[in-house]
């Protein structure tokens, strides 16, 4: 989201030969967004990306001091949830 990268793009166009990781959005989403719109966006980048193998859950970039906490665990809880394989 922030380098405008487009996941689903990605996935469809190299998904079968790397391996894709994060995009959660840490400069937006995981700073200032609400539980509920971290965990709406992690649960996305997993429906888009995890089908058929080959996606780390993650942030798009490093988790920074001005993360809450409760929204990394936030993003950490709905991976836990919505990213069992098979997707």
């Amino acid at each position: 989201r922030t380098a405008n990268m487009d996941l689903a793009r990605v996935k469809k166009v190299y998904g079968r030969r790397i391996s894709l990781s994060g995009n959660v959005d840490s400069s937006v989403t995981l700073p200032f967004g609400s539980r509920d719109e971290v965990e709406r966006e992690t649960r996305a980048c997993i429906e888009i990306a995890a089908p058929g193998g080959g996606y780390m859950l993650g942030s798009d970039h490093s988790l920074h001091g001005g993360i809450p906490v409760e929204n990394m665990l936030a993003m950490i809880e709905a991976g836990k949830r919505y990213g069992k394989y098979p997707v």
